[in-house]
């Protein structure tokens, strides 16, 4: 591509040349594009087939409105980047087979032509994915089933333990008891469990009245 010295981006045509009126492109011309529905895209033929229906639609003249075009193999076949005329037509009978083109053969004064209508629509019953969005919903879908089944074949564990009754420990249950004990001794000090005075304070009671010796003075 020839670029002309200083020239920059004017948002149309750089000079007076616009396509068909000469060989320069020059910078600043632009670049048609095609657009290209999401079911065709997601319809499950190959990537050639989609640079196929690409091509195609872009030989449509939108303004005549009738989706026909009619290029030759030669130049589909240049256009896919392909050497064999067979490649194209396997390319085609894809989109054909999902209705995304229809194929009509007529003679011509030199031979006979392929006139194709590519249709931005999908067909009447068309079944498929039609968007990015559907496509979403059955992946997750999709991950949701196989989740489901995961779980649904794990196998069951055993059950888990029953819970054991608590106990008091031993150690505790002796401290509770000791206090009570210690109560019971204070309050029978003074006797024996026949009523008795103990003997050791029989014995200090006797010493305190009668002193060692019998000496009266030492009372």
């Amino acid at each position: 591509m020839i670029r002309p010295s200083g020239t920059g981006y004017s948002g149309g045509y750089a000079g007076a040349e616009r396509p068909g009126e000469g060989d320069v492109l020059r910078e600043g011309r632009r670049f048609p594009y095609t657009t290209v529905g999401d079911w065709v895209a997601l319809s499950g033929v190959s990537p050639r087939a989609i640079h196929a229906y690409v091509l195609l639609r872009s030989f449509v003249n939108t303004q005549r409105g009738d989706e026909r075009a009619w290029p030759g193999q030669r130049l589909l076949a240049r256009g896919l980047g392909v050497s064999k005329a067979h490649t194209v037509g396997a390319a085609i009978g894809e989109l054909v087979k999902i209705g995304a083109v229809d194929v009509e053969t007529v003679a011509t004064a030199t031979g006979r032509r392929n006139i194709y209508t590519v249709h931005e629509a999908p067909p009447p019953g068309y079944t498929g994915l039609g968007s990015t969005q559907e496509l979403a919903a059955l992946v997750a879908a999709e991950d949701a089933e196989a989740t489901a089944k995961a779980l649904a074949a794990r196998p069951a564990g055993p059950p888990p333990p029953a819970p054991k009754p608590g106990r008091a420990c031993p150690a505790t249950n002796r401290a509770a008891a000791r206090p009570q004990r210690r109560t019971t001794d204070a309050v029978s000090h003074g006797t024996t469990r026949s009523g008795q005075e103990p003997a050791g304070r029989r014995g200090y009671a006797a010493k305190t009245a009668d002193p060692p010796n019998g000496d009266p003075q030492s009372r």
